[in-house]
């Protein structure tokens, strides 16, 4: 299946705006809703420390499908879907937003971790936990904190 530009909504939960979606083959069970990255095969994999896929290309989207290994899975490769944020910061529209799970969130601060995308709303920052919407793109590949270290997937 070919990249395209859906119209229907999505019925993930945490779903907020259309995007470009893809097919691949899951290499382990993927959850709706997960962050995900392509391995070596080209098979989706659920990005549960997304810190460790450094150098590996990042995170790909969304599963808006749950999959066994081997299935076909659905992913979001853009779209708004909403986040949790993993610690107690306030965010603000605009502001990049790094992967610290396959399901949270925040505003980075290492020179390892996973840009997902931009925030579309803001957070008080009163606790872990709050929600943002994120607009998630295929260009979040990197973190801008690796100005030394060039990205061939930019």
């Amino acid at each position: 299946m070919a990249a395209q530009a859906m119209t229907y909504n999505s019925s993930l939960e945490n779903y907020k705006r259309a995007g470009l979606v893809s097919e691949f083959t899951a290499a382990e069970a993927v959850e709706a809703g997960d962050m995900v990255y392509l391995n070596g095969a080209g098979q989706v994999r659920v990005a549960a420390d997304p810190m460790l896929l450094n150098g590996r290309g990042g995170i790909i989207g969304v599963a808006e499908t749950k999959a066994a290994a081997d299935e076909k899975v659905i992913v979001w490769q853009s779209g708004v879907f909403e986040f949790t944020t993993s610690v107690a910061q306030i965010i603000w529209p605009g502001r990049y937003l790094f992967a610290t799970s396959n399901i949270t969130v925040d505003l980075g601060g290492t020179t390892n971790e996973i840009s997902v995308g931009i925030a579309e709303t803001s957070t008080a920052g009163a606790a872990a936990g709050e929600i943002v919407e994120v607009f998630i793109t295929p260009t979040q590949k990197r973190s801008p904190y690796l100005y030394d270290n060039p990205s061939p997937y930019l």
